[in-house]
């Protein structure tokens, strides 16, 4: 296998981190609003993609696979792609190291480990999701399966509408001359007929890391199944009965409402596609734990967790468009609290000593009355400021550790005056030093190294 590319599917006001990669691609689901500037590849944007309102509501997340699928098919079809939720991810590594420089070596989404899980890494699984032994060489690896003991039909009315249309039409959409005895094995996956109430195992959550061979044939599957259901008037009319209520998914309203109904169905569909591929030895399947992850906190934590042992921990850079502010965090409560006032997260800078070490001093960040945030090493120096609390500490000098190389500084923004910026990266702006006749682009202080823990794992990698 040649080229991975892993698309981590985000959506239209989350704040999560922005991971981003030669590897990592986020993509942007649906129309973008607030977080359209920050996110390059959008599925709107294509020769081919799905634009209409009111079925971006209802595919969800599904729009962002159509868009790769038409518009992003590379040259070799063993080309390993794979779909990850912004707070989702299948772990390819198998349990918690103690450092990660970035987000492909916290769950192994760097090239070298993509091509071996698939090749030689995790055992092809049984119907059941056992592993079996000696078996390798995969097609694609997904989430690790759940079981529903009274089915997954069951499962599914319980939590949503339409149960009995949608599971009928899909049924009848399976053509026999290319998945041969797929509507025997619809109701048996299903529980139904006379599998009815028969406890079933389903793999569930749409995470995927597979081969383009793989993702070709399963998209042709699914949207042959979301785009006939999607196009019959009966299942149109009976939809357009329900709400369309946006927002967190709570039981008490995924009854009445038909946002994302059809992704929720394609989740089903998607899990029968998965077990009739074992079944039928069409693909070698193979599975991995998902981390998924309630907060971004809990997210940072363990992409870049902290050294208390070396009194070290992450600063990263978070910013709101409304407020056209940066602002730096290194104590990592305040990132639950983050969305709340128009902040998402754009990433790690570095780490920041928690207490002071030889030739350390503290750099403070300041809120002005003005609602903006600027980082200084002194206090004195900043006027009409509303509070401020100490960041960490940073060497004031180069040390001759190989490791402590990432500058922090300060800027402000191009064209935009008190739009304090720190970065660790000069290269994000276009003047790197004092320009008299642009003081809104001027770089404001030098606030010392901070250390650089992605140097130390590159140097490890190089022992």
């Amino acid at each position: 296998m040649t080229n991975a590319r892993i698309y981590v599917i985000h959506h239209d006001k989350e704040n999560y981190p922005l991971f981003d990669s030669d590897t990592i691609i986020p993509i942007l689901a649906g129309n973008p609003v607030r977080d359209g500037y920050r996110i390059a590849l959008r599925d709107t944007v294509g020769v081919i993609s799905i634009t209409d309102p009111e079925q971006q509501d209802i595919y969800s997340e599904f729009t962002a696979l159509y868009y790769i699928w038409k518009n992003l098919a590379p040259s070799d079809p063993n080309s390993i792609v794979g779909f990850m939720h912004y707070r989702s991810f299948l772990d390819l590594r198998g349990g918690l190291s103690t450092t990660y420089p970035s987000l492909e070596s916290r769950f192994g989404y760097d090239a070298s480990t993509l091509r071996s899980s698939l090749s030689q890494g995790a055992p092809c699984v049984s119907l059941d999701g056992i592993p079996l032994a000696g078996t390798h060489g995969l097609d694609a690896i997904v989430s690790e399966p759940l079981t529903f003991q009274k089915g997954i039909y069951r499962q599914y009315d319980a939590c949503h509408p339409m149960a009995a249309t949608l599971f009928q039409k899909a049924k009848s959409l399976l053509e026999e001359t290319q998945y041969p005895n797929a509507r025997e094995f619809f109701d048996e996956h299903f529980s139904l007929g006379k599998y009815a109430g028969q406890s079933r195992q389903g793999f569930f959550k749409c995470l995927l890391l597979c081969s383009w061979r793989y993702f070709d044939a399963y998209c042709t599957f699914i949207f042959h199944i979301l785009d006939n259901l999607y196009a019959d008037e009966a299942v149109r009319n009976e939809m357009q009965r329900y709400q369309m209520i946006k927002g967190p998914d709570r039981p008490g309203t995924q009854k009445r409402t038909r946002f994302r109904l059809l992704a929720f169905f394609a989740e089903r569909m998607t899990s029968f596609f998965i077990a009739y591929s074992i079944k039928n030895n069409r693909f070698r399947i193979g599975t991995a734990p998902r981390c998924h992850y309630e907060s971004m906190k809990q997210l940072v934590q363990e992409v870049y967790p902290a050294f208390p042992n070396e009194k070290l921990r992450p600063v990263l850079r978070v910013y709101s468009i409304e407020k056209q502010d940066h602002m730096p965090v290194s104590d990592l409560n305040e990132l639950n609290t983050m969305k709340d006032q128009g902040y998402f997260c754009e990433g790690p800078l570095g780490y920041i000593y928690t207490e002071q070490v030889p030739g350390s001093t503290p750099v403070y960040r300041v809120l002005f009355k003005s609602g903006k945030h600027c980082c200084t090493k002194d206090l004195h120096c900043v006027f009409n400021y509303k509070e401020y609390k100490i960041l960490g500490y940073t060497r004031d000098f180069p040390t001759p550790s190989q490791y402590e190389t990432l500058h922090l500084e300060e800027y402000v923004l191009v064209g935009q005056v008190d739009g304090y910026v720190t970065t660790t990266n000069p290269k994000e702006f276009p003047v790197t030093e004092y320009d008299p006749n642009r003081p809104d682009a001027d770089k404001m202080a030098d606030l010392g190294y901070l250390v650089d823990v992605w140097g130390r794992e590159r140097e490890a990698r190089l022992l």
